[in-house]
């Protein structure tokens, strides 16, 4: 995964955190063996045609998520990211972009924020969070996206909030669905700092986790994405990074739930030692094309195998609070 992107202002940000007050650790479950997962998806339906990303079918678009055991989006954004397409995400690096927009989104949008999912052309405007949604028959169907021309009859919009998929599949095109008339949950987020680690001398570790409810019509996500930069500590190829979840719960509107998850802790979806002071990792607890009706999601984070620079070069493990986001 080497297509994160630590900006200076992300750096400065991690290190303002060295004011917070010494903390020492207190004893936690050594987390389990972490797992190791193989690409199942099936990308014969996948294309992507003059820098456009395609999923043939709704179905086939739904079968890259909500399967997290099996790291299904992961591995889709793996293949994406290894591929010729000019994603959303390669722009926001040109640009050294601080947006913190989902990866999948990022991924699977060119840069012209616009993917092709069954017979429509779906565009994405974060200014405004809403999604513009084309059917492919129309002419110039991609540059009425593009333009976002809701003058033209065949140019629908929604809402990041609306569930932009089962609107389309249903033949809804106002926004609200006749099938479905639970509440809709809202974003929320949290951001906490890592502890600062005394052990053996002074040990100055400094970053953060969030955990996010993000909304974007055709995607919803519960995840929480860290990051430590420490030249105190040694990041290597040994390391890891866990999350801890604590009696976490949602619901899907009209749908199914999740509950009581709890230690012990879950290997990241997503993980990176960019340089040997600084790493990186995500957990996505839920990703999926339907929004939730309510959400209970405490997590935090530890670092394993890390080692101080210097003698007695002593093994570190680092935590960060727990952020803890809920809407019901």
């Amino acid at each position: 995964m080497k297509n994160f992107l630590i900006t200076p202002t992300i750096i400065i940000a991690l290190f303002l955190f060295s004011c917070n007050k010494e903390k020492r650790l207190t004893p936690e479950p050594i987390p389990s063996e972490k797992k190791t997962y193989t690409d199942q998806n099936d990308y014969s339906q996948l294309t992507i045609k003059d820098n456009l990303l395609e999923f043939t079918s709704f179905e086939y678009y739904k079968s890259f998520m909500g399967a997290k055991d099996e790291r299904k989006t992961d591995f889709l954004i793996q293949k994406i990211r290894q591929s010729n397409f000019n994603s959303y995400e390669k722009l926001m690096q040109t640009k050294s972009s601080k947006n913190s927009i989902d990866d999948f989104i990022v991924n699977i949008l060119n840069q012209d924020n616009i993917v092709k999912i069954d017979q429509w052309y779906l565009k994405l405007n974060f200014e405004t969070e809403k999604v513009y949604a084309v059917p492919a028959e129309t002419t110039n169907a991609y540059q009425l996206a593009a333009n976002e021309k809701t003058t033209n009859g065949s140019v629908y919009e929604f809402s990041f909030e609306d569930e932009v998929i089962t609107l389309l599949e249903e033949g809804q095109y106002q926004g609200q669905s006749t099938f479905c008339s639970d509440r809709r949950a809202s974003s929320r987020s949290h951001l906490t700092p890592v502890h600062r680690i005394i052990t053996h001398g002074n040990i100055y570790v400094n970053g953060e986790l969030r955990s996010d409810y993000k909304r974007y019509g055709v995607y919803f996500t519960l995840i929480s994405e860290g990051a430590l930069v420490s030249n105190d500590l040694n990041f290597n190829s040994k390391t890891t990074m866990w999350f801890y979840l604590s009696n976490c719960s949602y619901e899907i509107r009209c749908g199914g739930s999740q509950t009581g998850r709890t230690y012990p802790t879950n290997y990241p979806t997503y993980f990176n030692v960019v340089n040997s002071s600084t790493v990186i990792g995500r957990y996505r607890w839920y990703g999926g094309s339907k929004q939730l009706k309510s959400y209970d999601y405490k997590v935090k984070m530890r670092i394993d195998h890390t080692y101080t620079t210097t003698p007695p070069n002593s093994f570190t493990p680092t935590y960060s609070y727990w952020t803890h986001i809920a809407n019901s």
